[in-house]
Order: structure tokens, then sequence, then C-alpha cells
């Protein structure tokens, strides 16, 4: 019911854009979630194979344009 779409790209970067909350600040928005391998981001064409090793979530530099206090601690670029 909050989430408009779901999309991944080449990477695997995973991008939700958020609806129905009746915010401005929150509907429309974008919340990324980008796989990291050894603290640096997963590149398909170099890290296919390759375990992940965590996620990093809610990075602005990663395209997340829901504002970060909207976000859990853990989900606020790290």
């Amino acid at each position: 019911a909050y989430v408009q779409s779901v999309t991944t790209d080449s990477d695997g970067k995973i991008i939700a854009t958020a609806r129905g909350f009746g915010d401005s600040a929150i509907d429309g928005k974008v919340l990324t979630l980008v796989p990291l391998i050894n603290n640096a981001p997963a590149v398909s064409a170099t890290d296919m194979g390759e375990a992940v090793t965590s996620w990093r979530c809610g990075s602005p530099g990663d395209g997340t344009t829901l504002p970060l206090r909207y976000l859990p601690n853990s989900c606020q670029g790290s």
C-alpha cells in the first residue's frame, strides 16, 4: 500500500518509490539500497558470483530522495 514501485539496476541497486502517505515530503520519493562487496558498491561487470557482504541504505549519493528524517537510523546512508 505504501510502495509505488520497486526496480533494480544492472548492479543490483534496489530503488523503491513511496506512495500513499498523503505527505508530499514522502509520496513519490525514492529509497535506494546498494549491495556492497567489501565496503564497495557491487559492479556486475566485475563482481558476478561474489557474495554481497553488506548493504548501504538511504544514501542521497545513490539516488535516495526520501528525507533522512523519515528513515530508521540503520538506513541513513550506511
